[in-house]
């Protein structure tokens, strides 16, 4: 039997249609992070103190309470429902991200691969919050929407997790695999009149 082995991949399998090249600055720049490993932990009943408590331990972190994002060494947690978070690695975790979770935490939260569910797409520039403000039922103003706020929304018709990653303001989206390319093409359209910048995208040259 031939050997072979499986690496991770972006789902977005076509070239953008992108709009014609302004002459202007580009204020926005869409791009697609490094492959992360993502795992959904739930609190089991009765369960949420302990975990916490395991959690800062081995992490250096504490859960958050609400729809933030905390970062630890290699590894954030992001608050999705009350008792449930998603958690983030670096690629370099991809393959050990669950286990490693679960070998810590099995005891008091059910932990479940994610990663090859969704994909994450980064938007970043002075102009970011206002494409996407175009497509979504919140309040991303700055004096609302911070680094380290996270939220499970909607954008036109796509179901997606987003949380702000710095001040620049730049932005982490996370869309089902399914969805990945008409989601990118929804977000060119929205972003095309403020001037695009892209970065590792599928057939677009940086």
């Amino acid at each position: 039997m031939a050997d072979f082995s499986l690496s991770p991949h972006t789902a977005l399998t076509r070239a953008p249609i992108l709009p014609a090249p302004g002459v202007g600055p580009k204020a926005v720049t869409i791009s697609l992070p490094p492959t992360m490993a993502l795992a959904s932990v739930i609190a089991r009943k009765g369960q949420t103190e302990p975990l916490t408590r395991t959690v800062e331990t081995a992490f250096g972190i504490r859960l958050p309470s609400g729809p933030k994002r905390v970062v630890g060494t290699g590894i954030s947690f992001i608050g999705t429902a009350p008792g449930q978070w998603l958690a983030t690695g670096e690629a370099a975790l991809l393959d050990g991200l669950v286990d490693r979770l679960a070998d810590r935490i099995s005891a008091f939260a059910a932990v479940i691969d994610q990663s090859d569910s969704r994909t994450l797409i980064r938007i970043t520039g002075p102009k970011a919050r206002a494409a996407l403000a175009k497509g979504l039922p919140i309040d991303l103003h700055p004096r609302r929407f911070q680094t380290g706020d996270a939220a499970l929304t909607v954008m036109a018709l796509f179901a997606v997790q987003l949380w702000q990653v710095d001040d620049s303001p730049a932005f982490d989206i996370l869309v089902s695999r399914s969805s990945a390319d008409d989601f990118l093409a929804l977000l060119i359209a929205n972003a095309a009149e403020y001037g695009l910048a892209f970065s590792a995208l599928p057939g677009v040259l940086p």
